[in-house]
């Protein structure tokens, strides 16, 4: 067993490529691009990240105008009923200005349908107890 199996290894150490397939491989290999990490590379990373932020900077700052964040910032564009209710002497006045009236015969109404609807209830609780 143990020599048929080292003549199988020696038949296989034995194998070699074609020259052209060595030739082609070699050619190929050594014309590739050898990939160097120098100063040039880190200053085009640094370049690359940095366009990166810049693009995601400006992108966000786009999304945040067209939503309409200036609008608190810039008081001048913002519409007069937002400005209206941001002076306080306006305020002021406005809720010196008003005028309440309250109608007493509602209150006496609403009291005297109260009392009608507490009677009900307390009747219909009554029989549903016997």
């Amino acid at each position: 067993m143990e020599e048929q199996l080292s003549k199988i290894l020696k038949k296989i150490k034995s194998i070699a490529p074609e020259e052209g397939f060595l030739k082609r491989s070699k050619d190929l290999i050594l014309s590739a691009r050898q990939n160097k990490f120098g100063f040039d590379d880190l200053r085009t990373s640094l370049l690359e990240s940095f366009k990166w932020g810049a693009a995601l900077t400006l992108a966000s700052l786009l999304l945040f105008v067209l939503v309409g964040g200036l609008t608190y910032s810039n008081l001048e564009g913002v519409s007069p009923a937002i400005l209206s209710n941001l002076n306080d002497i306006k305020l002021r006045n406005e809720v010196n200005n008003l005028d309440f009236q309250i109608r007493l015969d509602e209150i006496s109404y609403s009291s005297q349908n109260d009392k009608a609807i507490g009677q009900k209830i307390d009747e219909l609780l009554d029989e549903l107890t016997l």
